[in-house]
């Protein structure tokens, strides 16, 4: 892993961004975000649901 040094915290902010990015740059942020998924599996159920009470409602959730 290479090891930047910056002087100030502006230089590093500036380097978080990447303002030509080629297809290695596309491949990184696929990876991120397949395990990312994958990380988070929560499955949502679809529809809209109706509850008696809040408390009903918050332990369903």
């Amino acid at each position: 892993m290479l090891v930047k040094k910056f002087n100030t915290l502006e230089q590093a902010r500036e380097d978080l961004w990447c303002f030509e990015p080629d297809a290695e740059y596309y491949r990184m942020v696929a990876e991120h975000w397949i395990l990312a998924s994958k990380l988070y599996e929560k499955k949502c159920p679809r529809g809209i649901f109706k509850y008696r009470t809040v408390k009903e409602a918050n332990d369903d959730g």
